[in-house]
Parts: C-alpha cells; structure tokens; sequence
C-alpha cells in the first residue's frame, strides 16, 4: 500500500494529517498518537506502518468524539472512559486518548470534583463523608476527592452545611464519622 497523498490540517495543535491511500481509505491522525515521520506521497507503507496508521486513525477520530463531549460539559477520566468505550472505540486509543486531554488540562478529575460540589451544596445538605462518596460513585479518586471538598469546603462553609445536615438529620450523632471537621464542630459548640 501507498501513500495516495498527504496534507496538515491547518490550526492543529497537536500537528495533525489528513493521508490518503493507494486502496482509497481517507485516515486522519494527529502527531499525539503517531510515532514516527509522517510518511510522504508515494511512499510504500510496511504492515507495521499501515497498522500504526491505522491506530493514530482510530485514537483521532476517539479524541473528536472526546473533544464533543468535553464541549458540551466537563468530563472527568472514568466517565469519559466509559462514554468512549460505550461508544466502541478500543480500551488502548481510549486511554491514550484521555490521558492526553488530561496533559492538556481539558480533562480534570479535580477540577470536575469542584464544580460538581459547588453545583450540589446549594440544592442538597449532605456531609463531607457523603459528599466524598458521590465524588467516588462518579470515578473520582479518593485523594482527588477530598482535595476538592477541603477546596470547597471553607470552615465557614462547612459550619452552615452543619447546621444545615442537623436540622435535616437530628438523629445523627455521630458527626465526626459523617466527615466534619472537628474545627468545625468546636465552633458550633461555641455558638451554643
């Protein structure tokens, strides 16, 4: 098989191609999922080269797919992960994929975590422990997880969602296991 023609897709950051073959297939790739020289028109491509063309093809189309869903709303790793493969694209162009939207700060497991407490505390009266494990439940890591509550979570802050969680739950006691500080819990002591 040979290499019909090639183009760079202008404003692409990474560089990417547009290659066309000898057999008619138009593949587009992108220097992030392409190791190598990008071969040029009429040169004869190896069964490895043909097969990594291919894959830099499939991971690129993966990403536009990525790139859409990213637009529409913020994503976080696992949730993009999954929407891919659900969309049927290989588990290895999938990883690379997401991995390279995390290095280029459009995918970010701690920047999704916050915006996600922020949208909830105002509609729901939940504990920090509570909080963590809706953070958990959406693949969010527990280290990155709880960066993001204490992020979000002032002592101000938390001192009303206090209040707030034992008015609505009065029957809990236990406050230091529901994830309040014990900052927290001193100065609603305080307050009476």
């Amino acid at each position: 098989m040979t290499i019909a023609s090639v183009s760079q897709k202008p404003l692409s950051d990474p560089p990417a191609y547009r290659i066309q073959l000898s057999n008619g297939w138009d593949l587009c790739i992108s220097t992030a999922y392409y190791e190598g020289r990008i071969p040029e028109c009429g040169a004869v491509l190896s069964e490895y080269e043909e097969s990594n063309l291919r894959f830099a093809s499939l991971c690129f189309d993966a990403e536009q797919t990525a790139l859409r869903l990213v637009r529409r709303a913020e994503q976080q790793s696992a949730g993009l992960t999954r929407k891919l493969q659900a969309r049927g694209f290989h588990v290895s162009c999938v990883r690379l994929v997401v991995q390279e939207l995390a290095e280029r700060g459009l995918v970010d497991d701690l920047r999704f975590a916050r915006l996600w407490l922020q949208s909830r505390l105002p509609q729901k009266v939940e504990s920090p422990r509570r909080l963590e494990a809706g953070l958990r439940s959406r693949g969010i890591e527990k280290r990155t997880a709880a960066a993001a509550i204490e992020s979000v979570l002032t002592p101000e802050r938390e001192l009303v969602l206090l209040k707030a969680f034992i008015k609505k739950y009065p029957e809990i006691s236990a406050l230091k296991s529901e994830g309040f500080s014990a900052t927290v819990r001193e100065m609603l002591r305080e307050e009476g």
